[in-house]
This record gives C-alpha cells, sequence and structure tokens, in this order.
C-alpha cells in the first residue's frame, strides 16, 4: 500500500493503521511506501506538494519515498495509469487509494460525509496548512485531461460551489503532524503568491525554512 501526503490521505492511513482501525473498524493495510506523483521536468516548481516536505513526511513516517512522474502526454489520466502500473510491476504494490489494474482500491473515506471526514481529522489531531488554493479544476480542463469527462458531462458550476473537502480544487494541503509521524515538521517564513494558468489563477505558499521539531 502506498500512499501520497496530503491531509485525507493521512487521514487514510491512519484508519487502516494497525494502531487505529480497532477504533474505527476498518479493515487494516500495511503501508510500506510513500509515493509522489509529480511533473518529471518542474519537481521544485509543484506548488501543490513541496518535494521537500514530501521527503520530510517520508522521513518522519519511517517509510521510502518513490517518485513517479506524470505529464500531459498522453494525457494526465493515463500518465497516471502508467506510473500506478509500474509501481504493481516493480516494488509488488497491490493496494493504493487509487483504482488500476491488479491494484486494489483502499478508500476508507468513499462516501463520508464532509463534516465527518473533518471530524476524523480533528480526532486524530492531524495537523496541516492549505498551501494553494483556488479553483484550478474547469470544465475544460476536464474536457481536456480525461476521457470519462465528455461534452455531455453535465458542466461543474466550479465558481459557485464549495467542496468542504477541497475536492473541487480548492485547496491542496501538507501535513505538518499527525500520531504516526516521529517527528514535527515546521515551516519557517513563508510567501503567499499567484500563478496563472489558462485555466485560471491561484494562490500557494512558497515555504521557507522547512525544519523537524522533535515530539
Amino acid at each position: 500500500m502506498t500512499l501520497p501526503t496530503p491531509r485525507h490521505c493521512v487521514l487514510a492511513m491512519h484508519m487502516v493503521s494497525s494502531k487505529f482501525r480497532q477504533l474505527l473498524a476498518t479493515p487494516e493495510q500495511q503501508a510500506k511506501f510513500l509515493v509522489s506523483f509529480r511533473p518529471r521536468d518542474n519537481t521544485d516548481d509543484f506548488k501543490a506538494h513541496k518535494h521537500e516536505w514530501t521527503k520530510l513526511q517520508a522521513e518522519s513516517l519511517g517509510m521510502q519515498l518513490v517518485t513517479k512522474y506524470i505529464g500531459a502526454e498522453p494525457t494526465f489520466e493515463e500518465s497516471y495509469r502508467r506510473g500506478i502500473r509500474e509501481l504493481h510491476e516493480e516494488y509488488g504494490v497491490s493496494a493504493l487509494p487509487v483504482q488500476d489494474t491488479n491494484v486494489e482500491l483502499v478508500r476508507p473515506l468513499w462516501k463520508k460525509p464532509r463534516e465527518e471526514i473533518l471530524s476524523l481529522l480533528q480526532l486524530f489531531g492531524i495537523s496541516y496548512i492549505s498551501g494553494l488554493l483556488g479553483h484550478i479544476i474547469t470544465h475544460e480542463f476536464l474536457l481536456e485531461q480525461f476521457a470519462w469527462y465528455d461534452s455531455h458531462h453535465e458542466p461543474l458550476d466550479l465558481l459557485h460551489t464549495v467542496d468542504l473537502a477541497g475536492e473541487y480544487g480548492e485547496m491542496h494541503s501538507m501535513v505538518r503532524d499527525c500520531p504516526l509521524f516521529s517527528v514535527t515538521i515546521e515551516c519557517e517564513g513563508t510567501e503567499n503568491k499567484v500563478h496563472e494558468t489558462k485555466y485560471g489563477s491561484y494562490m500557494y505558499i512558497e515555504p521557507g525554512t522547512l525544519k523537524r521539531v522533535s515530539k
């Protein structure tokens, strides 16, 4: 099982871990790798989840960090699928919070009410920052990148819709601390920046110095 590091992925990891699964009656899964999907040509400029932060998270979890690169060729969807297939072939990964051939879908948060998810984040004491804000997922983006989303799909009214879990691209997060971390990750000095894309603009946090803090 492999997991990236936004707040909901970290929450899912807690829910299936041997330490906490009995609390919520969820099936146990053992996470062995931390996987980062990121662009090949601008690793340091991946604004949603900074690479240095991800490396510290892997270290705090005591896990190996595996990086798989994604891109627009032929589509982002297919590049993710290719990376997932490679995880299965190269590392024997059998479960992931993403559906694909030969890889089991693990989704303890599936269809849970948003308020319950937020309560679970508080219950586990998962501390995070929202590192990217803005409606970066648009109708045009979905049409261009995903084969399943065609012109007959009902357009999403993203300008007037807010999802409490950020599933429409309202936010991306990075976890600072949680019960499974051996150290807390602190960030000294941040700068708010705005990035323009052909789909619109969004604000992101440029972190300053990252450091480990003993618990």
